[in-house]
């Protein structure tokens, strides 16, 4: 589990200061508005189930202090206190909005290299996924999972005999991991919000997470690069130059003492 600084900032006074949209999809992360969506349509409780492992320390990357937040929902709440009314959405369907807080209260869990100065290894993001070579490229597959409409979370599809329907149905390059004492705080959080028309709701949160907007990470579905996830494309540009974090107690307790690697033994994994 990662080891977070304390922060016991009270969250009564906690708003946002800012409102920052931006679009992943296309070349210049311009965001365009071409609709809006009541927020009261929007459903948020679909991301609750991911939320809980931004808070115990499951996955390397951002965090939730669970000293401030202890569950999804305290942390749903004050993100959509603080939406509009009325959402914009780009002609992707997709709302990429990041709120800047007054407060301190959340750990950011990715760098860039440029900014970072310890060992990097490389690191497949999800421990259940197949590490496999495909095309010169080194990652993992993973099966194919949907959504459980009764529990809301993520579950691998299964056949009538309980075997994997699709073992290999994605595939994701390694990324970069770089191991720090510590996690920076941040003030901003961003929701990713997409259309998903049926009859309750016209839209739903597929993440939340600390930090700053990043684009997906490069994903490979039968013969395509999804969302243009070329070997040039921003997606891989963006993780080439990025990594990571996770918490290492053992360099926070060698007074600060962190192990330096030169840039120029990283391989870009990506190219």
């Amino acid at each position: 589990m990662n080891t977070l600084k304390n922060n016991l900032n009270p969250l009564s006074d906690l708003k946002s200061e800012a409102m920052i949209f931006t679009s992943t999809r296309n070349s210049t992360w311009v965001f365009e508005e071409k609709e809006k969506i009541s927020k009261k349509d929007i459903d948020f409780k679909s991301v609750l189930p991911h939320l809980n492992i931004h808070i115990s320390g499951e996955v390397n990357g951002s965090q939730f202090d669970g000293k401030v937040f202890s569950n999804p929902e305290e942390i749903m709440e004050k993100v959509v206190s603080n939406l509009p009314s009325e959402i914009p959405f780009d002609e992707f369907g997709r709302s990429e909005i990041t709120l800047k807080f007054s407060k301190n209260v959340w750990f950011t869990g990715i760098s860039s290299i440029e900014d970072l100065k310890t060992t990097f290894t490389y690191w497949i993001r999800n421990p259940w996924g197949e590490e496999w070579e495909y095309n010169w490229l080194k990652g993992a597959w993973y099966p194919e999972m949907a959504q459980n409409p009764e529990t809301g979370k993520f579950e691998v599809v299964r056949n009538s005999d309980w075997e994997v329907a699709n073992p290999k149905f994605k595939f994701e390059p390694k990324l970069y991991l770089a191991e720090v004492p510590e996690l920076s705080s941040t003030d901003e959080i961003t929701v990713i919000l997409q259309k998903w028309d049926n009859s309750e709701t016209k839209a739903r949160a597929l993440t939340c997470f600390p930090g700053e907007n990043a684009p997906s990470v490069p994903t490979y579905i039968g013969k395509y690069w999804v969302d243009t996830t070329a070997h040039d494309s921003l997606e891989s540009k963006y993780w080439r130059e990025h990594a990571f974090l996770k918490v290492n107690i053992n360099l926070l307790k060698s007074s600060g003492r962190v192990i330096h690697n030169s840039k120029k033994d990283l391989t870009n994994i990506l190219e």
